[in-house]
């Protein structure tokens, strides 16, 4: 009998490790894997001007601490398949994943940030689902079909092999620290160490899980249209044996359609019932705000919680006080939400397709301050993954990966 949503499944489970590569490979993963732990602090990543999870950080905040300035087009690269997902792994280049639209391949490959051009590819097991980068490795959760799905960690340099798991239903893009990778499933949550890759616990769901939260105050859950669960913080302080897995603090039976998006004072979650819910870390309700539509995954621009939705006229964006849930501003485009927003310091970037004569594609900046237009570029397809840095925004659309850049 399935367990209840994000129960802790308290029992030991069988690995499958497939490690590729020389002798010198295994051994410097395993090395990596003793170096990991409590010195692997989630504060860095939300720090870091790079975009290393599908949401930036390990808070899901979907926001970088940059400014992006008013770019221009820098290159533009010509796919066989769409863009799922780009992590940025430093100024010299960038992991995207495609899937190619003619027979279904997928693909991880790393490109140049400055001219665009690969230095690798190599074939993936299913359509990537998001990527996370971090302790010079890439994590990838693949799905090829109902029941199937792999994790797998690659060396960023050159794509080669570190681990290999059956993941099986994977629903959602990994994220890491403290010395594990979290990858969600249809079933619940699992983690892996993230050096050896080595299985530690899982987590049990009826419902498909989205990618976790992780913070100095612990472990936050969601799954769709589920309850949002937040656990102890011991995993981000250190590996949890075999038989463990991380005790629940809090239960809240809202249904969920977003990945949670944490804050120092705040759990941001979107819900079916159209509205956004902010919760304290201990998990009481404080506010609510109703919206027009299916929210997106909110972003946290530095204390001002933007979430968007697609209503019948249009795109629909609010700004919110993370703390209190006052309203800032609001504002609406035409068209429709192609891929969820991000952030910057200085703007809200939104992915925009359809509007008037229902071909235009673009990418449009807001100002995070009251939402005045900042700057609109064009697309040749809907974006389908954005990712931001110090230095660039990396697009990807259906057939291409563009990136945008400010001298």
């Amino acid at each position: 009998m399935q367990q209840s949503l994000l129960d802790p499944a308290r029992r030991p489970v069988s690995r499958r490790a497939l490690l590729a590569g020389t002798a010198t490979v295994a051994s410097s993963a395993l090395a990596g894997c003793a170096a990991l732990g409590s010195d692997d602090p989630v504060e860095t990543y939300r720090s870091s001007p790079d975009w290393r999870f599908a949401r930036h950080d390990t808070y899901n905040s979907g926001h970088a601490p940059v400014e992006l300035g008013s770019p221009d087009e820098r290159w533009r690269l010509s796919l066989d398949g769409a863009v799922r997902t780009v992590t940025l792994v430093g100024p010299d280049g960038f992991v995207g994943t495609s899937a190619s639209a003619e027979d279904g391949r997928s693909w991880v490959g790393n490109v140049g940030l400055g001219d665009g051009t690969r230095s690798w590819t190599r074939p993936a097991d299913g359509r990537p689902l998001g990527t996370a980068y971090t302790h010079d490795t890439l994590y990838v959760a693949t799905r090829s079909d109902a029941a199937s799905g792999v994790a797998t960690a690659y060396v960023p340099e050159d794509g080669e092999l570190r681990w290999h798991e059956d993941l099986r239903a994977a629903s959602g893009a990994p994220v890491v620290g403290g010395g594990l990778a979290y990858f969600p499933t249809d079933t619940g949550l699992r983690a892996w160490s993230s050096g050896e890759g080595t299985e530690r616990w899982r987590l049990a769901s009826s419902a498909a899980t989205f990618a976790p939260a992780l913070t100095t105050d612990g472990l936050f859950v969601a799954a769709a249209d589920g309850p949002l669960g937040a656990f102890d913080a011991d995993v981000v302080d250190e590996l949890l044996s075999d038989a463990d897995a991380p005790t629940r603090r809090w239960r809240s039976d809202v249904a969920a359609v977003t990945p949670p998006v944490t804050t120092d004072e705040r759990v941001l979650v979107g819900t079916a019932a159209d509205e956004l819910r902010g919760f304290s870390h201990e998990g009481d309700p404080v506010w609510t705000e109703s919206l027009p539509g299916r929210p997106a995954p909110p972003v946290d621009a530095d204390g001002t919680a933007v979430v968007a939705t697609t209503a019948s006229d249009g795109v629909a964006i609010r700004a919110l006080d993370v703390g209190s849930g006052d309203r800032r501003w609001e504002r609406s485009l035409d068209g429709s939400l192609a891929a969820p927003p991000v952030a910057t310091d200085d703007a809200v970037v939104l992915p925009v397709t359809g509007g008037e004569n229902g071909e235009r594609h673009s990418i449009r900046a807001l100002a995070v301050t009251d939402g005045s237009s900042l700057w609109e570029r064009p697309l040749p397809s809907p974006a389908s993954a954005i990712a931001v840095s110090d230095d660039a925004l990396v697009v990807g659309t259906e057939r291409h990966l563009l990136a945008f850049g400010s001298e």
